[in-house]
């Protein structure tokens, strides 16, 4: 929904400083479109997380 990009962005930020002030690495997300969300808006508010699915890090748990 390109044309409602702007707006989501803007709503996002209250999340955005949510996870800046958390001071995390990695974002832990339940599904794809919330992936897709918050990797937007790391971009956006250049918050510097790498976004993972829960079956992504328990993958990784698992190999290591």
């Amino acid at each position: 929904m390109t044309r409602f990009a702007k707006r989501r962005l803007a709503a996002g930020r209250v999340k955005a400083d949510q996870i800046r002030s958390t001071g995390a690495a990695v974002v832990a997300s339940p599904c794809h479109n919330c992936v897709d969300q918050l990797t937007e808006l790391s971009k956006e508010y250049q918050l510097g997380v790498s976004v993972k699915t829960l079956c992504e890090i328990v993958a990784d748990a698992m190999v290591r």
